[in-house]
């Protein structure tokens, strides 16, 4: 009974042991791929920004990709000796060979090659936060003109529209990107208005006009993205949840008194 728990042990054990070289090998090539895609993304931001705060920084992370794939390949071959050595379970004497004196050649290892770009990469991320990297304001200055001749505000801008409620019957939603979220307040200092609120990524984003008591919000139109250059970046210009909707406040007590149509949501 023992000898055949000792034999499934081994058998199971057995079966695991490729498991690792899967594992270091597949986080090996996803960390590789990153550094390569940091290191293209450092090029076209470096294009389009001409700021070296940018570059220093996305290159660190193209480094700190490469010396951590690195270290995981050492791993897959540190494991693949290691494996070579085990013989029904327990690791072969290996016989000490005399130690001679070490060349520069015996220090070229893979393992110090990995240290020296996570040390380079460093350098290099620290060289970035002093430019400011860790400051936003610099980020919003450093994108600004790129942004601009796009037609695009570097930083996301708030817009905040108050209209008296006797004065509106009924608001349009005319939306295709933004999501519109109707919410009714009993709140006493938005009480005798209809506010509308959103953030606008492009200059004339969100659109408000007023013909007599009907309100229409509509999406002034996108500028245009065909360079290549925009297609690659193009996770500047989306925007997140919160940037996408549109907040229409209506008093409570004119929730039946004032209609709306279009595609929205209401707020619970």
């Amino acid at each position: 009974m023992e000898q055949s728990n000792s034999q499934n042990f081994k058998s199971f054990k057995e079966k695991l042991m490729p498991l690792p070289f899967f594992l270091l090998m597949g986080l090996a090539v996803a960390l590789f791929l990153g550094g390569l895609l940091f290191l293209m993304y450092s090029i076209i931001l470096v294009v389009a920004f001409k700021v070296p705060m940018v570059f220093l920084l996305v290159f660190a992370a193209s480094g700190i990709c490469t010396g951590l794939g690195l270290l995981s390949l050492h791993g897959f071959f540190t494991y693949g000796k290691h494996c070579k050595k085990l013989k029904c379970g327990t690791l072969e004497k290996v016989q000490k060979s005399p130690q001679s004196e070490k060349t520069f050649k015996d220090y070229i290892t893979l393992q110090n090659v990995a240290l020296v770009v996570l040390l380079i990469a460093a350098i290099f991320a620290i060289a970035s936060a002093a430019l400011g990297a860790i400051n936003r304001e610099k980020w919003v200055q450093a994108k600004s003109p790129y942004m601009a001749q796009l037609g695009y505000y570097a930083d996301v801008e708030y817009r905040d529209y108050k209209y008296t409620a006797s004065d509106v019957n009924q608001i349009n939603v005319d939306l295709k990107d933004k999501n519109a979220v109707v919410i009714y307040t009993d709140d006493a200092q938005k009480q005798g208005f209809v506010i509308v609120n959103g953030y606008e990524k492009y200059i004339g984003q969100i659109e408000i006009v007023r013909s007599g008591s009907i309100l229409t919000i509509s999406e002034g139109e996108k500028p245009a993205l065909d360079g290549a250059l925009e297609k690659l970046l193009f996770f500047m210009f989306d925007e997140n949840k919160i940037e996408k909707q549109i907040k229409i406040y209506v008093p409570l007590s004119l929730k039946n008194l004032i209609e709306i149509d279009g595609e929205y949501i209401i707020a619970k």
